[in-house]
């Protein structure tokens, strides 16, 4: 089940995430008591809203782009070709996602009063652009950015110690992060030209709108997933305090970097290879599946029980106990990985991997119309109780949905086959 590429690039991808989110995670218990709770959830908003332009400019690539390249890795002008086409489908998309960005602040009041922050967390957007992850996925590559990766992160982020000194040096983390991101774009870019000898040719519009054509159903789908996992936040925005601001934001923090660290690797990892054994045996691809899902459930289901059961300790270490309020919020939201982690095996690694793009989209339409229903009648009764179970709820409703229609599929390709 396991061969050495797949464990190290695993293992390469456990160390980019922990770079992306266990870090930062360690910073907090210095700036929560800095910044207080209430700017804090300022940062997690603004990283809440620039985060649907994020999805705009990667436009599921890591995905898509991630599946053909593992699929043509032995073929290095169909690689160059693909590197080219993505790479100025993406430089469209920061041009048309920073003027929407630009006219949301300008026009939306709420907005233009966090205009600064807003834009010092947009800026690592040019990051996202240059930050090659799906080349080095397809590739399974993994490991010769991972350690740069980790070290560019640690030192840039460690900066928050020197510079974040008062309250309303809030915005100093976010902007930091940033300039990771960017950094380590362009090092990782240097890598792809220099290293792996692969060059930048010429475009044409019909391979430009090839790949807007077919990233459409793997981006609507992302896009359909920032609104699922957030609807309920931004509503909290508008009917609570700040103080439930902030006790969402850190209840969910925590749980989305257990989340993150854990499910992210596992699905970066497996997607390509998975794309492999689903191009060429389907029936060792449905085993595969099968296998994992029993692992996951156990690994997710021990790693929720010890979220719920040490909250209170993990909360006090890293935030502070100004930050106990979070408690319970957090334990709702502990259950969150293991529903996203069979999820993610489902339609991510199942669906995506069975071509079936379409179906994708329109399993994650449906849910997110659910989602924002709900978030209208519930979180303004129930503020952030409702927010909290609603997001618990929403995650069962895609995990089941996902399941069901995985295995019509996976039967059907194996009786193809």
């Amino acid at each position: 089940m396991w061969n050495k590429t797949l464990i190290k690039n695993f293992s390469a991808l456990t160390l980019v995430q922990i770079a992306n989110y266990a870090i930062p995670l360690l910073l907090i218990p210095y700036i929560s008591r800095i910044i207080g709770i209430s700017n804090y959830g300022k940062l997690e908003y603004a990283r809440t809203f620039v985060f649907y332009f994020t999805v705009l400019i990667n436009y599921g690539f890591d995905y898509t782009a991630t599946r053909e390249i593992s699929i043509n890795r032995t073929d290095k002008d169909k690689l160059e070709k693909i590197i080219s086409e993505v790479y100025s489908t993406k430089v469209i998309l920061f041009t048309i996602s920073s003027i929407l960005f630009f006219l949301f602040i300008y026009f939306d009041s709420s907005l233009n009063e966090l205009s600064n922050i807003l834009w010092l967390t947009y800026a690592i957007n040019i990051g996202f652009v240059l930050f090659p992850l799906w080349i080095f996925q397809g590739l399974e590559k993994i490991s010769s950015i991972a350690i740069i990766n980790f070290i560019i992160k640690f030192a840039v982020l460690s900066l928050t110690f020197l510079l974040l000194k008062h309250k309303d040096d809030y915005w100093i983390y976010n902007f930091l992060q940033s300039i990771s991101q960017i950094s380590i774009g362009i090092v990782s870019l240097l890598i792809v030209r220099y290293y792996y000898k692969m060059s930048f040719g010429n475009v044409k519009f019909s391979g430009i709108l090839s790949r807007f054509k077919s990233g459409f159903s793997v981006f609507a789908s992302m896009i359909l997933v920032n609104i699922f996992a957030s609807y309920s936040f931004i509503i909290l925005k508008g009917v609570s305090s700040e103080t439930d601001i902030g006790i969402y934001a850190t209840a969910f923090k925590l749980a989305i970097t257990i989340q993150t660290i854990i499910i992210l690797p596992f699905s970066q990892a497996f997607f390509p290879h998975m794309a492999l054994k689903a191009e060429n045996n389907i029936l060792d691809f449905k085993n595969y599946i099968k296998k994992i899902s029993r692992l996951l459930s156990v690994v997710m289901l021990i790693i929720c029980l010890l979220s719920i059961l040490f909250a209170e300790p993990i909360i006090s270490l890293i935030f502070g106990d100004d930050y106990l309020i979070a408690v319970p919020t957090f334990r709702i939201l502990a259950f969150l990985p293991i529903f996203s982690a069979l999820t993610n095996l489902y339609s991510y690694q199942g669906l995506l991997n069975l071509k079936k793009d379409k179906l994708f989209l329109y399993i994650h339409i449906f849910a997110t119309l659910i989602v924002v229903l709900l978030s209208h009648i519930l979180v303004p009764k129930y503020g952030l109780i409702g927010a909290s179970y609603l997001r618990i709820f929403s995650e069962i409703l895609l995990m089941i949905t996902s399941f069901v229609f995985y295995k019509i599929h996976i039967k059907k390709a194996s009786y193809a086959s």
